[in-house]
């Protein structure tokens, strides 16, 4: 049996191998989609399950979850320190008015000026 042609070898190797790694990373991806997938739902199974969870409706229409913690919790669950909101003052401090500048002084350009000595 005769080998076809040395250009139709080439475009054999060329596209060959492309099609082959295209495949690849194509298949690797949908493999990691289908994980990240997976694991979404089973995130939102486990919070179905948890009685802190509530689920809030957004402007656009769709439904995130939510976990409502107390600050004790996320320091025991997380190791997240929040910080308590300070006590909001009743009347907030009048901002101090700031104090002019001074005028700068005006420049005069060396030919205009008037005479430096006296007129008589």
């Amino acid at each position: 049996m005769r080998l076809p042609p040395k250009p139709i070898l080439i475009r054999i190797v060329i596209y060959g191998s492309l099609i082959g790694i295209f495949g690849w990373r194509a298949c690797a991806r949908w493999s990691a989609q289908q994980e990240a997938d997976e694991a979404a739902k089973a995130a939102k199974e486990a919070l179905k399950s948890d009685p802190r969870a509530r689920s809030m409706k957004l402007d656009d229409g769709t439904e995130i979850p939510v976990v409502e913690l107390t600050p004790e919790e996320a320091r025991r669950e997380f190791g997240v320190e929040i910080e308590p909101e300070p006590e909001p003052e009743s009347e907030p401090a009048p901002a101090p008015e700031p104090e002019p500048e001074p005028a700068p002084e005006p420049r005069v350009d060396p030919r205009f000026a008037p005479p430096s000595g006296d007129l008589k």
